[in-house]
């Protein structure tokens, strides 16, 4: 599911029903599925955002704008919000304090843990 979110995140729906459509089941047989699995969708979505949120920020050359974007948010306060919620800072007060050169290909084998 994490992989299937990420492929489609900020280009295409990221929706229980697409992925469920996707998946060949419905969106109760999805909902159970997850649930076994301790999870439930809005959580495992607002985790793919988490972490690639970290991701783009270390990326330099990408302007938070366009890391809301990515991320399929409709603005950029409400990935403001949401960042502050997830970290306790601003993406921009996140982004001053990372080293410039620290790149961010230093966290991508986090990404899909």
């Amino acid at each position: 599911m994490r992989k299937l979110i990420l492929l489609r995140l900020g280009n295409e729906s990221v929706s229980i029903e697409t992925l469920a459509s996707l998946l060949h089941v419905t969106v109760r047989r999805l909902q159970m599925y997850l649930k076994e699995e301790g999870c439930v969708y809005t959580k495992l979505l607002e985790d793919v955002r988490k972490k690639l949120a970290l991701y783009y920020l270390h990326n330099f050359s990408i302007d938070i704008g366009t890391v809301a974007l990515y991320l399929a948010y409709n603005d950029l306060s409400s990935f403001t919000r949401s960042f502050k919620q997830w970290n306790g800072t601003s993406p921009q007060q996140y982004r001053n304090q990372l080293p410039f050169n620290h790149g961010h290909s230093a966290i991508m084998p986090q990404l899909l843990n």
